[in-house]
Parts: C-alpha cells; sequence; structure tokens
C-alpha cells in the first residue's frame, strides 16, 4: 500500500510539474516584450527557451516514470519547478507592476 501511494504521489508531481511548466510559458506569453525590457530583467525569449527546454527535457527523460527517486528526471524536474518559481514569485510581479505604468 506505501509504495502505491508513493508512486501515486510521484505521478501527481510530475504531471503537475508539467502541468505548471506549460502554464508558466503561457503567462510568459500573456505579456508583451516591452513590459520585460521595463523591469530590465531577461526578455521574454530567454524565459521562453528555458521553460520549452524543461519542459522537452523532462517529457524525454520520461518524467511520469516513478523508478528512480534521484535520478536525472528529480533533478531536472527540481530545475524546472525552481525556473517556474523564480518567473512567478519574482519576475512576474514585476510584470504586472510594468503593465499598469504602461496602461496609465
Amino acid at each position: 500500500m506505501q509504495r502505491v501511494a508513493t508512486s501515486l504521489l510521484q505521478i501527481v508531481l510530475a504531471y503537475g510539474s508539467l502541468i505548471l511548466i506549460v502554464w508558466t510559458f503561457v503567462d510568459v506569453l500573456r505579456f508583451p516584450s516591452e513590459d520585460y525590457k521595463a523591469v530590465g530583467r531577461m526578455p521574454r525569449g530567454v524565459w521562453l527557451t528555458l521553460l520549452g527546454f524543461a519542459f522537452a527535457m523532462l517529457l524525454w527523460l520520461g518524467a511520469w516514470d516513478p523508478d528512480e527517486p534521484f535520478g536525472p528526471r528529480s533533478f531536472m524536474w527540481l530545475a524546472s519547478v525552481l525556473v517556474c518559481a523564480v518567473y512567478f514569485f519574482d519576475m512576474r510581479p514585476k510584470l504586472l507592476t510594468a503593465r499598469i505604468e504602461r496602461n496609465r
């Protein structure tokens, strides 16, 4: 029973991270390039490249296969979640502020 619960948790985390990457990718596309320039951080193309690479690597490495807890999938999963976290907690609030300033 514990093995089934652990496998289920790993599958939920794997698919959840893929969904998070897609959500972040779409959110990056919502803001125009001018907002990224106004913020003075990484341009939109860099974010799209990072997220696309993370998604492709997780698919290629088989993120949904729960048999290897500390292999390359785990480190790629961690890196992709960190990229999404940096975007949502650091970059996105600044982009929202830049959008508000631009519309004034």
